[in-house]
């Protein structure tokens, strides 16, 4: 299991691979608290490319699936992401929140 301090470092990470896989891991192990919810939305602005995706797309689709921010919008890349993410999520449901206050 990762830390809230492990996902934090990687968010703010200089390397781009590093932020996307902080942002995955939000979503895998549900770990949610008011920093790493700031650092997603700054991510939000992050238009470098990781794997197919901006980490843009890797931060909006993780507010959606965590139910921060609903996204309503219609780029592909993004509703892909919400939907792997939502399968990562259901794999992963044995798992119990972290919320980090």
């Amino acid at each position: 299991m990762v830390s809230h301090q492990d996902i934090m470092d990687k968010l703010i990470h200089s390397g781009a691979s590093f932020r996307a896989n902080g942002i995955f891991e939000c979503v895998k192990y549900h770990v949610i608290s008011f920093d790493i919810v700031e650092q997603l939305k700054k991510l939000k602005d992050d238009q470098v490319m990781v794997i197919g995706w901006t980490v843009s797309q890797c931060a909006i689709a993780a507010l959606d699936v965590l139910k921060v921010e609903k996204y309503s919008g219609e780029d592909p890349h993004v509703l892909s992401l919400i939907d792997g993410f939502k399968s990562l999520g259901d794999r992963s449901a044995e798992l119990k929140s972290i919320v980090y206050q």
